[in-house]
């Protein structure tokens, strides 16, 4: 949760200085704010996929975990499987 806060902004920023700014789109404002979200949250997931989760040091600034699904619980000693 924290790189995607951290890593929106500045891609909002752009996407609507481009899209705005730049390029001058005059769009309706409703069609404006769903093509700078959509845009916005494909770019910020993309970011967080390819430069955050391949580092292990921006992993540990952005408080992300390493393993994606909860870990497996241990197997439970049965009479067929000898306890350690």
């Amino acid at each position: 949760i924290v790189a995607f806060y951290v890593l929106h902004y500045p891609v909002i920023a752009t996407i609507d200085y481009l899209l705005f700014g730049y390029l001058d789109l005059s769009l309706n404002p409703l069609v404006g704010w769903l093509l700078v979200l959509v845009t916005m949250t494909v770019h910020t997931l993309a970011a967080s996929e390819l430069v955050v989760r391949p580092s292990a040091p921006r992993r540990f600034l952005f408080g992300v975990s390493r393993h994606r699904l909860p870990r497996p619980a241990t197997p439970v000693a049965t009479e067929s499987m000898p306890a350690k």
